[in-house]
């Protein structure tokens, strides 16, 4: 769920950011006014903002509909459906996502650098 909520709003930051709507004070203006407007809220510095584009920049890969989110949203099917794993299991399993994202973002590259 927070992986969800900061890739949002790192997707937001970044598309205003680079389409020039906002200058670069814009996210201490909005880390200021949440923190007014919704006391107690944490988590929503500036540096933490900062930190939600580049987040989102880093992972866009991973949007919806990508073929990588495709194979991982399958992944993610595969282990709700086996229900409660031992901690060996979970293990195999998130080192197995790592490496077909690795493999994924590798054949990625390979192909954006021979077009």
């Amino acid at each position: 769920m927070w992986l969800s909520l900061y890739y949002g709003i790192g997707r937001y930051v970044s598309i205003n950011l680079q389409q020039a709507h906002w200058g670069a004070k814009a996210l201490d203006s909005i880390s200021e006014r949440l923190q007014c407007e919704l006391p107690g809220l944490r988590g929503f510095s500036s540096c933490n903002l900062k930190k939600m584009r580049i987040f989102y920049e880093e992972w866009q890969c991973l949007s919806i509909g990508s073929p990588l989110a495709n194979q991982l949203q399958q992944l993610e099917n595969k282990i709700e459906e086996l229900g409660a794993l031992d901690g060996n299991a979970v293990l195999f399993i998130l080192l197995y996502t790592a490496i077909t994202v690795i493999q994924m973002l590798k054949s990625d590259r390979i192909g954006r650098k021979s077009k």
